[in-house]
C-alpha cells in the first residue's frame, strides 16, 4: 500500500488507482488511509505491534521459516549474525531533497549546458524529466526560465569571480581574439589570455 502511495508521489487518490490496479482481487482501501498509515509509520517506525523485551527496549518480532524460531533486531544496535535483520519500510520512501544536495544536482545540470552545450529546453524535454525522476524521484527539475535567467547569471558570475581572482597578480598577459559570424548572421568574439604565473 505504501509503495502505491510513494509510486504516486503522496497522491492518495491516484494510489487508490494504482492500488486497485496493481491488485485486482484485493479490497481497495480508501484514500484517507494512506496518509495515515505513512504517519504513523514515520512516527513509530513499524506498523506492527511492538513489544518489550527483558532488557526493557522495543524490538520487532520476525518469523523464520523453520518452525517455532523468532528472531529480533534492536534499533541502534548492530544484530548478532544468527539473527535475521529486517529493511526497515521508512529506507524504501523517497526522501525529500536537502538545499545542500539540490545545490549540487543543480550545479551538475548547469554542466550539461555549460560544457557539453545541451539546449535549455533539454529541461521540458519529457524523456529526460522522465530519466532525472528515475535517477532521483525527490529533484524536481527547474523550469527553462529559472535555468536561463537564475542559474545561468549565477554559473557566470562564479565563473567571472574566478576568473578575476586569477588575474589578479599578473604583470604581463597575452591577449589572442578569434572572431566569426553565426548562420543566423549574429557576431562572436572569443578573447584568449596566456600568461605565466
Amino acid at each position: 500500500m505504501l509503495f502505491a502511495y510513494s509510486y504516486c508521489n503522496g497522491s492518495a487518490h491516484v494510489a487508490v488507482a494504482e492500488y486497485q490496479r496493481r491488485f485486482p482481487d484485493r479490497r481497495a482501501p480508501c484514500h484517507g488511509v494512506f496518509p495515515r498509515v505513512l504517519q504513523t509509520l514515520r512516527e513509530s517506525g513499524s506498523l506492527s505491534s511492538r513489544h518489550v523485551t527483558s532488557g526493557g527496549e522495543a524490538s520487532l518480532a520476525v518469523e523464520l521459516p523453520e518452525e517455532g524460531t523468532t528472531a529480533s533486531s534492536t534499533q541502534g544496535e548492530a544484530v548478532p549474525s544468527t539473527s535475521l535483520h529486517q529493511t526497515a519500510i521508512t529506507e524504501y520512501i523517497p526522501k525529500k531533497m536537502g538545499l545542500i544536495q539540490k545545490k549540487k544536482v543543480d550545479s551538475k545540470l548547469m554542466g550539461l549546458f555549460t560544457k557539453d552545450y545541451q539546449p535549455f529546453s533539454i529541461v521540458n524535454d519529457s524523456g529526460f524529466r522522465n530519466f532525472v525522476h528515475a535517477l532521483n524521484p525527490a529533484y524536481e527539475i527547474p523550469s527553462r526560465r529559472t535555468t536561463t535567467n537564475v542559474m545561468l547569471t549565477a554559473a557566470y558570475a562564479e565563473a567571472n569571480e574566478k576568473v578575476q581572482q586569477k588575474l589578479q597578480g599578473i604583470k604581463t598577459i597575452c591577449l589572442t581574439t578569434d572572431c566569426w559570424t553565426s548562420a543566423s548572421n549574429e557576431s562572436y568574439m572569443a578573447v584568449t589570455g596566456h600568461f605565466i604565473n
